[in-house]
């Protein structure tokens, strides 16, 4: 996120022939990465404010965004 290129980029919801499946973009999130491998399964890189906080072999593809807002609220709770 210190490339000012790449900020902008993952950050909307389209980029010329890219489209941003992160949904977590209108919940103040900066974007990141959304994905799936066998190895790791649902995955989610997102970006908050100052944060990057990650996710792998979430429970489901709809699970990763509720995990990664727990993680967001315990963060800001604990300070």
């Amino acid at each position: 996120m210190n490339y000012p290129k790449l900020k902008e980029i993952v950050k909307t919801t389209h980029y010329g022939r890219f489209e941003n499946t992160n949904k977590l973009l209108e919940d103040g999130f900066d974007g990141i990465k959304t994905g799936i491998t066998d190895t790791a399964g649902p995955c989610l890189a997102a970006s908050y404010k100052d944060l990057i906080i990650v996710v792998l072999n979430s429970k489901s593809m709809n699970e990763r965004w509720i995990e990664v807002k727990k993680l967001v609220k315990w963060i800001i709770k604990k300070g």
